[in-house]
């Protein structure tokens, strides 16, 4: 069945996605090779459709409880009077 152009969204590269989520291409590449993020391959060629982009970022509300700020308080290593963060 054929697609009329109010429901054809448009085609990015990753350069393109990592634009619009503000982050760095590889974790573009990284977020669709892992599936969390719908990708299609054409050729050698990792395209993504802008709805599902769009989709993906309305799916990743950040809930304050649920924040991640990289490092948990288990982590922490004590040295001297300076707590410093296992990397």
């Amino acid at each position: 069945m054929p697609h009329n152009n109010s429901q054809k969204s448009k085609i990015l590269t990753a350069q393109e996605v990592a634009e619009i989520l503000r982050v760095h291409r590889s974790t573009v590449s990284r977020l669709a090779m892992s599936g969390e993020l719908k990708s299609y391959i054409i050729g050698s060629r990792r395209l993504f459709k802008e709805d599902d982009v769009w989709a993906f970022f309305e799916n990743r509300i950040a809930v304050e409880s649920q924040v991640d700020l990289g490092y948990r308080k288990e982590d922490r290593i004590e040295h001297g009077n300076h707590p410093t963060t296992r990397t």
